[in-house]
């Protein structure tokens, strides 16, 4: 089995393994592309975890039974081997990093990651693109990096401008509605709507997110110019790649 190359972290030497998850390989491919063209691009060698089960994590599916989520965090624990996690769902990324408690297991999500590397990835930066774009995390992303002492809009807002982009600033804690689609669907628009007008109002020519379910949401169901985080850096640092097919708009 492949290893990662061991670079220089904040505290010494980091390996890392890839956790993808289920709904970015099978509906978003697109965003893992991002995503390893940029991991490329800053030098780390990460191979995809083994085998990979899910998280457990859609929002219902986790407090179904208590049990399963925490048999399910301890096999991808043991899958990562004493690695990092670098997980690319926000939704893993809260899953994991909840469990983490249970099972010992380091997890970071693609934001953070970004953000970790920030000085690598402004040296990186080979065009701007020079769009105006709401910066909306998510909510599962916000709530770990409360969790973490950080701002996700923060955070966010600093990626888009060091690649060149003009970050404007939502409300904090805004939701997607995604957690309620199919349960509430009028609880959902209703949320979904207040986002995409906040968007709309702000003047942004688009909305990045590092969240998966944000994504469809804008994207697919809303159909407002969406773009993940991992497209809007891997965009800058030079990636051709036409992935018109998977944007509604």
């Amino acid at each position: 089995m492949r290893s990662a190359r061991f670079w220089t972290g904040r505290d010494g030497p980091v390996s890392d393994v890839l956790y993808r998850g289920c709904t970015v390989p099978s509906r978003l491919p697109h965003i893992e592309a991002a995503v390893k063209y940029v991991l490329k691009k800053l030098g780390m060698d990460v191979p995809d975890m083994d085998s990979e089960v899910c998280c457990m994590e859609p929002v219902g599916l986790r407090p179904m039974n208590p049990d399963v989520w925490k048999a399910a965090a301890a096999i991808i624990a043991g899958k990562a081997e004493g690695r990092r996690i670098i997980s690319i769902c926000d939704g893993c990324t809260i899953s994991l990093d909840s469990a983490s408690k249970y099972t010992g297991a380091e997890v970071v999500g693609f934001l953070e990651l970004l953000q970790e590397r920030i000085g690598d990835v402004r040296k990186e930066v080979v065009r701007s693109s020079g769009l105006k774009l709401a910066v909306f995390p998510g909510c599962h992303c916000e709530a770990v990096c409360e969790g973490h002492g950080l701002s996700a809009v923060g955070i966010l807002s600093d990626i888009v401008s060091a690649t060149g982009a003009i970050p404007l600033g939502t409300e904090e804690n805004m939701c997607c509605g995604g957690g309620v689609s199919g349960v509430n669907e009028d609880l959902s628009k209703r949320i979904r709507d207040e986002a995409v007008s906040s968007f709309a109002e702000s003047g942004a020519d688009a909305v990045v997110t590092s969240c998966p379910f944000c994504y469809v949401q804008f994207d697919t169901v809303a159909r407002f110019r969406t773009y993940h985080v991992a497209e809007i850096v891997a965009t800058a640092m030079g990636w051709d790649a036409d992935v018109s097919q998977y944007h509604r708009t």
